[in-house]
């Protein structure tokens, strides 16, 4: 039986030493969208009750618990604290039938940041401008980082 599915990620960003405004993605080593330059994300954790024919499914977190625990997974911030869901801004919304996604954004106040894979999924995260932004990126994800980008800064 196939199942709705709901997940979050986070956009996080900086600006280096330089004043650049830079984002942190990570290359994808494991399906889905293997070799594709993503964002910190997965989905939501539920569990199902078997009402005699029906299952109801139960989500047991909010999207920005979501995108909190799995960046927590996949990640390890240096030189700052993990965010708390209520200081992320979510940026996108994506409902596809039975696809629903929300895309977060953080932005960290120092340059002084770094963030570590420490889960298969990522084949390493790094910091890119937006003129310096890697290929493949996952669908639409260029987008987001504008948005967030004039977001950021203000405008």
């Amino acid at each position: 039986m196939k199942y709705p599915y709901k997940g979050a990620g986070i956009l996080f960003s900086r600006f280096n030493s330089l004043g650049d405004f830079q984002v942190c993605l990570g290359k994808r080593s494991i399906d889905p969208q293997k070799g594709v330059y993503s964002i910190i994300g997965g989905g939501s954790n539920f569990k199902t009750i078997s009402l005699g024919r029906f299952q109801l499914l139960i989500y047991n977190e909010s999207y920005s618990q979501t995108a909190i625990r799995e960046a927590k997974e996949e990640s390890k911030i240096i030189g700052s604290e993990f965010p708390r869901s209520e200081n992320l801004k979510r940026i996108q919304i994506w409902r596809l039938g039975f696809f629903n996604w929300n895309t977060y954004g953080y932005h960290f106040p120092s340059e002084n940041v770094a963030i570590q894979s420490k889960s298969c999924e990522f084949e390493s995260l790094d910091w890119y401008t937006i003129d310096n932004l890697p290929d493949p990126l996952f669908c639409r994800l260029d987008r987001c980082i504008v948005k967030w980008e004039k977001w950021v800064k203000g405008n």
